[in-house]
């Protein structure tokens, strides 16, 4: 019957929903790993995140901060390879961002029954960070972590600024 149809929809969405965000929700503790972000390498993290930005293709702004809130590196390519605009971004200290505080003092959102552990995720809301770059509004969704040392020090934090498309896909893919 049509009411148990909408029923099984519903599950299917809710269980693609979780599945994407738990690949979210762990993307942003990989890419804090890579060798180049961890030694806070201004030249090449804009090269690295512009990877990650085409390779996803949903994270609109990917940014790199040492611990005193500066950014260090963001990508400088939307994910269809168009160039961004983020001087804005680098003329900003992120030291009072809730996000920037909770990720570095490793209060995360976390599930651990789940396995969700290590990540700190906001609401999703208007961006005003990919705002800035891209000069529209973005409805999107901050994953964010520490960056630690080899040594686990905690030197900075990162955040992957997920255009809600992430979502959309998934409701897209219900009704096609």
């Amino acid at each position: 019957n049509q009411l148990d149809s909408i029923g099984a929809q519903a599950v299917g969405f809710s269980d693609a929903i979780s599945a994407q965000f738990y690949e979210r929700y762990g993307d942003v503790q990989a890419f804090s790993r890579h060798t180049d972000v961890k030694a806070l390498d201004k030249q090449k993290i804009p090269l690295i995140l512009n990877e990650y930005a085409a390779l996803y293709g949903i994270y609109d702004l990917i940014m790199v901060l040492d611990k005193e809130g500066n950014l260090i590196g963001t990508n400088t390519k939307s994910p269809s390879g168009e160039v961004i605009k983020t001087e804005a971004l680098f003329a900003k200290n992120y030291k009072s961002y809730d996000w920037f505080q909770k990720a570095l003092k490793g209060e995360f959102s976390e599930q651990k029954e789940s396995g969700l552990v290590g990540s700190y995720v906001e609401d999703p809301s208007f961006d005003s960070f990919i705002e800035a770059a891209y000069g529209r509004p973005t409805y999107a969704s901050s994953f964010s972590t520490q960056i630690k040392d080899d040594s686990g020090n905690i030197i900075g934090v990162i955040t992957n600024r997920a255009n809600f498309k992430w979502i959309d896909g998934e409701a897209q893919s219900l009704y096609l």
